[in-house]
């Protein structure tokens, strides 16, 4: 409990870092550091990322963004509590020298207060992946927008999907009372669809087609960048554009090795 010093449950630190780091990776929680962390959150949600297993939900992304911010929010409380004493100095010196206190005290918890609500900016500057991208990778690989602010999209996207169990539902595909025994099963672990399978109460290509018509209701990605004020109507849709082209061309370049690597298996193949 000696580890907890900043009024955060330790118990919740040590589950957030668990999360990030792996279980029992992290020794002493107040050696982390911000740029560890960082790290830590970034390998994290590549492995929950819908573009790398469509089938996880959005209760995956919020765990791995609540325990990134528990961590910073930690790490940066632990860093402002080291340097009170320091900013505690200038009240120690004579009176004639105290006129000056209150202009330099003020902006210091500003300064705090920004690194606090702004530590989401973690932009791409490297090369452009060479595969065909959807739109919110797009906009990150081109430096339009913070990858934190993708990991919010996607959360944001798939928290507005309608239920799984509301649409087995209007199909008929699944009572009222099914849908409440798939839910209140303690049997069963996984997703809705998932322990619907399990439970026998639906079949796997059902869940499919689901699936399927629950990503089709789904609000695009790109109306929560505008909403939020990230990118104008029109910055979306030009990037939309460049992205097109981008696909097409890592698709004809994909399609041109292809048969170079044929030619080269088949030399008595001749060329067109």
């Amino acid at each position: 409990m000696a580890e907890c010093s900043h009024h955060l449950p330790y118990g919740e630190l040590v589950s957030a870092c668990n999360l990030l780091f792996g279980k029992g990776q992290v020794t002493s929680i107040p050696l982390l550091q911000v740029n560890e962390i960082k790290r830590a959150y970034r390998r994290a949600v590549k492995q929950v990322h819908p573009d790398v297993t469509p089938d996880r939900s959005a209760a995956s992304f919020r765990r791995v963004t609540e325990a990134y911010e528990l961590l910073l929010k930690h790490a940066e409380a632990r860093r402002i509590a080291q340097q009170k004493p320091k900013e505690a100095q200038p009240r120690t010196r004579p009176p004639k020298e105290a006129p000056p206190q209150p202009s330099t005290a003020r902006p210091r918890p500003r300064k705090a207060a920004q690194v606090l609500k702004c530590p989401k900016r973690t932009m791409y500057s490297g090369p452009m992946p060479t595969i065909p991208l959807r739109i919110g990778l797009y906009l990150y690989y081109t430096g339009k927008i913070p990858y934190e602010a993708l990991v919010q999209a996607l959360v944001w996207q798939q928290a507005m999907r309608p239920p799984l169990g509301a649409l087995a539902l209007k199909a008929k595909l699944l009572s009222a009372t099914e849908v409440q025994r798939i839910l209140e099963s303690k049997t069963v672990s996984g997703q809705f669809g998932e322990r619907a399978i399990k439970l026998g109460f639906l079949a796997e290509f059902q869940v499919v087609q689901l699936l399927r018509l629950q990503r089709s209701l789904q609000k695009p990605l790109g109306s929560y960048f505008i909403t939020n004020k990230l990118l104008t109507t029109y910055q979306l849709s030009a990037a939309a554009r460049d992205m097109e082209q981008h696909n097409q061309q890592i698709l004809r370049e994909r399609h041109d090795r292809q048969l170079m690597i044929e030619r080269v298996s088949r030399p008595d193949t001749p060329c067109p």
